[in-house]
């Protein structure tokens, strides 16, 4: 289920993390998972970001273009910041980071 599937009170709760998150110190290829927002423990790049339509930035996924300029393993986020979005793929190269849930994709 996406984020704009819930009430204003779900909603609310998505944003404070109540839907689940995922701890990523490694290089897991989370391919099954509806991504809201992610925050950086360490400073982190990307192998793959991939967005869920062309709105969110990610990286080059063949079949949806991110919007702006895309996210490669040159780009570095770091410790500390948080970035808002919607991605149904997400695989770290380097780094910590903390996946907040948005639902499960079906």
């Amino acid at each position: 289920m996406s984020i704009d599937k819930y009430s204003a009170n779900e909603g609310t709760n998505v944003g404070l993390g109540q839907v689940g998150s995922i701890f990523e110190d490694g290089t897991t290829d989370h391919s099954s998972v509806d991504v809201v927002a992610i925050q950086f423990v360490a400073d982190t790049t990307f192998t793959k970001l991939e967005p869920k339509n062309g709105r969110y930035m990610g990286t080059d996924t063949g079949s949806v273009t991110p919007n702006g300029d895309v996210v490669d393993s040159n780009n570095t986020f770091p410790t500390g910041m948080v970035i808002f979005g919607n991605w149904d793929r997400v695989q770290l190269a380097t780094g910590t980071a903390i996946l907040y849930l948005g639902g499960y994709n079906s």
